[in-house]
């Protein structure tokens, strides 16, 4: 609690000059302006709204390395749960999430802070709208104890922080992270397309057995990559079995290539996407299958994505495309539809030479 007093004079002899008294009037005016304007800041910072409990305002976690599980839900009926897995996060016990949406969440704990409480007048009014919407925020530490409940309302009207009450607390603050102008609520994503990893292959070199890439319409230009011998590997077109001399093989592109397929991306998750029935229902125009020295297999069928309002239409020469030129679809392991990149998957769709010295 803080407290104001008064200081004893100091017993000092000085000898005025005739203008002095007024030169100190002054000092001793401006003085007293900055106290009271102290005075002001403090009541309507720490004391507007009657005497608050430290409790509520407690909304940061200084040490998130102990939160073990955090589950959001919104209004809409969307819950994520996000449980810790050593230093990776799994959603819903069943995908690996964002490695980056995690981490912005963890930092925004960490860091957010009371801006002020929610005046007297305007309470009742946040409080009524944050019971129509807002996201329910639950944290856990790692043996599963709950550490605190947050709900999130609605950015104030300057756009910074949001509203938030901690359940069972009566008064809601303002809370924002310092020094970023917007709202916190959107980091908390309860859409799992969203929250979701978009790194569709994950195949260390270790655990690689085989590697292969069939083109459908240039099967001449297919290639495989055959590590099943220990300290060994064969470059060859698995379509005819036209083996690459190992002599003539670039061992550096080989292992920059291989380097590639411990995260491979997608753009995004397409499964509820209208076009994914006709899109399967074509012939994809390559397949790559990682085979891996478990036994089991992974597989992306990559299928031509047709040009649409989001795609260029034409090449530099004014000619119209039939296909998008920076995009197309993928089907992998047979489950999830998905949108792949030329510039980052595409690098894995080379041929035989491109391994030739």
């Amino acid at each position: 609690m803080l407290t104001f007093g008064v200081q004893q004079p100091c017993r000092c002899v000085v000898t005025l000059h005739q203008h002095e008294p007024a030169l100190i009037r002054n000092i001793l005016y401006a003085l007293l302006l900055v106290g009271a304007s102290a005075l002001v800041f403090y009541l309507v910072k720490y004391r507007s709204g009657g005497t608050l409990n430290t409790g509520e305002k407690n909304f940061a976690v200084a040490d998130t390395a102990a939160v073990g599980k955090i589950f959001i839900a919104d209004m809409q009926g969307r819950k994520v749960e996000l449980t810790r897995n050593g230093s990776a996060w799994t959603m819903n016990g069943r995908y690996p999430a964002r490695k980056d949406a995690t981490d912005l969440i963890l930092n925004t704990l960490r860091t957010m802070t009371v801006r002020y409480p929610v005046p007297d007048a305007a309470r009742k009014n946040v409080i009524r709208e944050m019971a129509a919407k807002n996201k329910k925020l639950v944290l856990y530490d790692r043996a599963g104890r709950e550490l605190k409940t947050i709900y999130i309302g609605a950015t104030p009207l300057d756009n910074v922080g949001n509203y938030m009450l901690l359940d069972g607390a009566d008064a809601p603050f303002a809370v924002e992270v310092p020094g970023f102008h917007g709202s916190l609520e959107t980091r908390f994503i309860t859409d799992t397309t969203d929250m979701r990893s978009r790194v569709v292959l994950a195949v260390p070199f270790t655990a690689l057995s085989e590697w292969s890439v069939r083109y459908n319409d240039r099967p001449d230009s297919s290639f495989a990559l055959d590590f099943a011998k220990a300290d060994s590997f064969r470059v060859y077109n698995p379509v005819d079995g036209t083996t690459l001399p190992r002599k003539q093989v670039d061992k550096k592109k080989l292992f920059d290539y291989v380097n590639l397929l411990k995260e491979v991306y997608c753009e995004a998750y397409e499964n509820t996407n209208a076009v994914k029935p006709g899109i399967l229902a074509q012939r994809p125009f390559c397949t790559v299958t990682a085979r891996l020295r478990n036994g089991t297999q992974r597989v992306v069928d990559c299928y031509r994505k047709p040009v649409d309002r989001r795609s260029k239409g034409q090449d530099e020469a004014g000619t119209p495309l039939p296909y998008d030129p920076d995009r197309f679809y993928g089907l992998v392991d047979g489950k999830d539809f998905v949108l792949l990149q030329y510039f980052h998957f595409g690098r894995l769709l080379k041929n035989v030479p491109y391994f030739k010295t």
